[in-house]
């Protein structure tokens, strides 16, 4: 923040504090509602997450209240494979102990998640920002707006 705010000059220097503030309050209001929505699914579903990440996500998930609501977590890094490899899709389903079929994706990224997922299988849900259209219409199995759209089995 501190090299953006010395490159963008003194207006953005003086709001720096509320940016950061703005930023941090966006990332909790984020956590909030994956808590939520992993809270309504986890009496229904076995639940992981799939994710490029740097090493750390194990770390950040225990401290945002998540990772007691996850039966897997792969993170890359640690596997050795990134989206959109299919390959770190089937090491899920495999730590999961569920064949493929039997998972629904859940992903924002279309390309990264969805059609990977559907490769090996799974049922993939498009998690989209705004009204946008998916990609390729008949790809995702499900397009939804927020977590809070994700159908629980009994269709509730």
């Amino acid at each position: 923040m501190a090299l953006q705010t010395e490159r963008l000059g003194d207006p953005v220097r003086l709001r720096s504090r509320d940016l950061v503030r703005g930023f941090l309050d966006l990332n909790a209001e984020g956590w909030e509602r994956g808590r939520e929505a992993l809270r309504r699914l986890r009496p229904h579903a076995r639940l992981g997450v799939v994710s490029n990440f740097y090493g750390n996500l194990d770390a950040l998930l225990a401290e945002a209240g998540l990772a007691p609501l996850l039966d897997v977590v792969i993170e890359s890094v640690r596997v050795g494979v990134a989206k959109p490899d299919p390959a770190i899709y089937r090491i899920a389903a495999e730590r999961m102990g569920l064949p493929p079929g039997a998972i629904a994706m859940v992903g924002d990224n279309f390309d990264r998640d969805v059609r990977p997922a559907r490769a090996v299988g799974m049922r993939g849900i498009w998690l989209r920002r705004g009204d946008h259209p998916p990609p390729e219409p008949g790809v995702a199995d499900l397009v939804i707006s927020t977590l809070a759209d994700i159908p629980l089995p009994n269709g509730k």
